[in-house]
């Protein structure tokens, strides 16, 4: 018995020894310096101001909402009113303000985000009843459509909305 805790005692210190040893990583090699080199010279801004980029777009599918959904909470808090100008998107934050035209007979409509919709393939906004109406795709139930965003200030674009 004496021996077997011997050898297991001389086992754990032969084992505590390796753990303690370790391998120094390589020596960095030499870092060649680059040249310092002069400050590029400031823009001339004595020109015009150059033009605000335009907002991006992208194209899509939309469809509206069923008339069974007027008068329900949306995801905002807001009760649907299909007569109102307003979208639902997966994403956008509510209040943004969208201008959404249609491909087929370039009609163009500005809704407010104020729902959200499921995720879905082909469908990346669901619009009001009426600005269904207004882009005339109301008896295909989808088109394709441009969206772009024109306000993603969602205080100011909620604002702007309450006006019209």
């Amino acid at each position: 018995m004496k021996e077997k805790l011997s050898a297991l005692l001389i086992v754990s210190i032969a084992l505590l020894m390796c753990a303690g040893c370790q391998t120094l990583p390589p020596a960095p090699e030499a870092q060649v310096t680059q040249p310092v080199t002069a400050a590029p010279a400031p823009p001339d801004i004595t020109g015009p101001a150059p033009e605000p980029a335009p907002p991006q777009s992208v194209v899509g599918v939309a469809r509206y909402y069923a008339s069974r959904f007027h008068g329900r909470k949306t995801a905002s808090g807001e009760i649907y009113d299909q007569k109102k100008m307003t979208a639902a998107h997966e994403s956008l934050p509510f209040g943004t303000l969208v201008k959404v035209e249609n491909l087929a007979n370039s009609r163009s409509v500005i809704v407010r985000v104020n729902d959200r919709c499921r995720k879905h393939e082909e469908v990346f906004i669901d619009l009001s009843r009426e600005a269904a109406l207004e882009l005339g795709f109301i008896r295909q139930g989808k088109a394709d459509v441009r969206l772009t965003i024109l306000e993603n200030n969602p205080t100011k674009a909620t604002t702007a909305a309450a006006k019209d």
